[in-house]
């Protein structure tokens, strides 16, 4: 089912309510699943994962890293030097799930690549992929929130706290553009350029920089 009427009459058909999830079956266990995830104010139809971060901070190699391409093949560009998005893009997957969990073909998830925050192009820009990211949310996902907003921060990074570091500002406009959960946490903080981390390095303390500000 890929809006709430469809979601409403199968779960109807196959008795749901009335069924304890021991007694569910592959089908039942995915319809569970939708409304689970409707009650929390997320897409039935589009799941998503939003992935945001300042510029340069590795948000299209992940996308090219969650996808798994092979022979140098990417989907996102990348630049050591630039920001290379200029526009919020969607990247939609589809796989099938195993008879043991739902059962089904062609399940969609959407991968959100979003321009960075305090672009190389100047706070014009910045305002550009503001409204970029604003307008993909409130238009083509309907007002939903993303499912996980999976924020990345360069861990080489020394000056992660405090109000003027890039963590901050990179919370500050999330939080202006409301698709942060409070009551139902959707935000994971992800670390990229580990690799270049001493075995020494102390872990970088995100927990005492997120809380505050989200």
């Amino acid at each position: 089912p890929r809006d709430l009427q469809t979601l409403q009459e199968e779960s109807k058909r196959c008795r749901l309510k009335e069924k304890s999830e021991k007694q569910y079956d592959a089908r039942d266990r995915l319809l569970h699943s939708i409304w689970q995830s409707h009650n929390l104010g997320r897409s039935i139809g589009r799941p998503s994962f939003l992935i945001v971060g300042t510029a340069g901070v590795g948000k299209s190699s992940t996308i090219n890293h969650l996808l798994d391409l092979k022979n140098s093949v990417t989907f996102a560009k990348t630049s050591a030097t630039t920001s290379e998005t200029r526009a919020t893009t969607e990247f939609l997957l589809q796989v099938d799930s195993p008879p043991s969990r739902f059962g089904v073909s062609q399940l969609r998830l959407a991968l959100v690549d979003t321009p960075g925050f305090n672009d190389t192009g100047g706070t014009k820009q910045d305002a550009c992929n503001f409204y970029s990211i604003k307008g993909m949310y409130d238009k083509h996902m309907g007002g939903c929130k993303p499912n996980l907003v999976l924020i990345l921060i360069q861990a080489t990074d020394t000056r992660i706290q405090g109000e003027n570091s890039n963590l901050a500002k990179s919370l500050k406009c999330l939080k202006a553009l409301k698709l942060v959960d409070t009551k139902h946490p959707n935000v994971v903080a992800v670390l990229t350029f580990s690799t270049a981390l001493g075995k020494k390095e102390k872990s970088t303390d995100c927990d005492s920089a997120l809380i505050p500000l989200l």
